[in-house]
């Protein structure tokens, strides 16, 4: 027979060899006991991060449209139109809208593009104009042009609103109203 290289090991019982895996076992289990809940509780931790970084840069992207929101709820705006005693305007002062629809553009930081009367409307026997207005500006500024369009007291209804926004984000809004005028 041939004699083991160890005589150490050789002379271990099948006993003490069990114990000695059981330790081992034990050891490793208990190890595993202690080091998974702080692995778990690491990936735990990364996925909370990950998901607060994905949250602020929604939060980022998100933040102008809330700040805009948040400005636009500041806004004055006036719970009820004017109520204006309404009386026509003279023919002779036709000419001179186009400088009452400038002042109102200037009064309303809009720029004023210009007007155009519709001739069809202007007869002898017709008491009321319609006239185009093309402007450019904010939104709420239109909005307020035409609350102070609304105040004057030859206005009789606006007839259509278009509104253009090009590259920019210039807005070009074109309104269409009526004018009462005298049947002269």
């Amino acid at each position: 027979m041939s004699e083991p290289k160890n005589p150490k090991l050789a002379k271990l019982s099948s006993m003490t060899t069990g114990i000695i895996v059981s330790g081992a076992a034990l050891i490793l289990l208990i190890s595993l006991g202690i080091l998974m809940p702080r692995f778990l509780e690491i990936q735990h931790l990364k996925e909370t991060a990950v998901r607060k970084t994905i949250t602020l840069e929604h939060q980022k992207t998100l933040f102008p449209v809330y700040a805009s929101a948040n400005k636009i709820t500041e806004l004055e705006f006036k719970t009820q139109l004017p109520i204006v005693e309404r009386k026509p305007l003279d023919r002779e002062k036709i000419p001179s809208l186009t400088d009452t629809f400038k002042q109102l553009a200037i009064r309303h930081d809009m720029t004023f593009s210009g007007n155009i009367l519709d001739i069809a409307t202007l007869n002898a026997l017709t008491d009321h104009i319609s006239i185009e207005l093309s402007l450019t500006g904010d939104l709420f500024h239109f909005r307020n042009y035409l609350i102070s369009l609304i105040e004057l007291e030859f206005f009789n209804s606006i007839e259509g609103i278009k509104i253009l926004a090009d590259q920019q984000k210039i807005k070009q809004f074109t309104t269409k109203i009526m004018i009462d005028i005298d049947k002269k």
